[in-house]
């Protein structure tokens, strides 16, 4: 299926994405997910319905929600771009991968055991 984000808004969410507290929930809650399923019987089919469910629901349904929905997401993804350019320029750990992103006065990095500690630049 073709991207239904033109590039510009397709650019703010893969920026969105690369932000180390946005990549690394998205790191952390799968592995959970998968973790939980894979120990839990009863749960691991309860998760396999309701993933079949949402992927029926989102097959017959994303296209008209996209095209109801295109406009205020280009506004949205315009003002979201704007700001994190901004927030860029007054926080410069953002565009930082994890491994750089340090607590002042820390030698070992920021990220442990998943999670990210948003601290001062060393």
């Amino acid at each position: 299926m073709a991207s239904a984000l033109p590039d510009k808004e397709e650019a703010a969410v893969k920026e969105v994405a690369s932000l180390s507290l946005v990549s690394s929930a998205c790191d952390v809650v799968p592995a959970a997910y998968a973790s939980t399923k894979g120990s839990q019987p009863c749960l691991r089919s309860v998760c396999d319905a309701a993933e079949k469910g949402v992927q029926r629901v989102t097959e017959a349904t994303a296209s008209c929600v996209l095209a109801t929905l295109e406009p205020h997401v280009a506004a949205v993804s315009e003002y979201a771009a704007k700001g994190l350019d901004k927030l860029g320029e007054k926080l410069p750990l953002l565009p930082k991968p994890v491994q750089q992103v340090r607590i002042k006065g820390c030698a070992v990095p920021v990220r442990q055991r998943g999670l990210v500690l948003v601290g001062f630049l060393s």
